[in-house]
């Protein structure tokens, strides 16, 4: 075996914003397992979505707007504009 760091991991654009997300959870006052079982998703999905490291689909997006009484929109990545 060689000694090679590990490669880094490629992290696609997600189409939520990581920091609104857990924004909204926390403003809530809700922790990550509170959310996690109020949507029927696992604490270490939601915690990788909140890191950026993984996406939401539109579907659970949405369950995550509904549960913590937002609007998608305030979930969703904003679009930066083109100079």
């Amino acid at each position: 075996m060689t000694d090679r760091p590990p490669r880094p991991r490629r992290v696609a654009p997600t189409r939520q914003d990581p920091e609104a997300l857990t924004f909204a959870r926390e403003a809530k006052g809700w922790s990550q397992v509170d959310l996690a079982a109020a949507v029927g998703m696992s604490r270490s999905l939601l915690c990788e979505m909140e890191k950026g490291t993984r996406g939401a689909t539109p579907a659970r997006l949405k369950q995550i707007a509904d549960v913590l009484n937002c609007p998608v929109s305030v979930l969703e990545r904003k679009r930066q504009a083109v100079a």
